[in-house]
């Protein structure tokens, strides 16, 4: 196994999504006047626009890179590619409305990792072989 994959061995397990989206999340409240009684409900969290995507992923990529550990400028590069293969893995798996559902979950202390259906493990380690290749 090369350097390369044996750090990214440490980053599988110190990968979580603490930080992830610096995004102020809103939740908006509907009122609904039904001529009997009106009723609040809960809407969906707002669709994240271009910029607001661009800046969770970017946020992603520099907590990975800093939950890796990996220091050396010339591994720099290659981590940040890995950290962007993973994040660009999740949201076709998963799509940008559950990152942001467990990302919030997280940051909020209801959970301490990704799901285990992500298996992030295997993830990173496709990202790490499309690195090798």
């Amino acid at each position: 196994m090369n350097k390369l994959a044996s750090l990214f061995a440490a980053l599988i397990i110190v990968t979580t999504f603490t930080g992830c989206s610096d995004e102020k999340e809103k939740e908006s409240i509907i009122v609904k006047n039904d001529n009997t009684s009106n009723t609040i409900q809960k809407s969906e969290l707002p669709k994240p626009t271009h910029d607001e995507k661009a800046s969770i992923k970017k946020n992603f990529i520099n907590s990975c890179i800093s939950g890796s550990g990996i220091t050396e400028d010339a591994l720099i590069p290659q981590i940040t590619e890995v950290c962007g293969c993973t994040y660009n893995s999740i949201i076709e798996e998963q799509g940008i409305a559950e990152f942001i559902r467990i990302d919030k979950d997280i940051r909020d202390g209801k959970s301490k990792t990704v799901p285990e259906k992500w298996n992030i493990d295997s993830v990173v380690s496709q990202c790490v072989k499309k690195l090798d290749s």
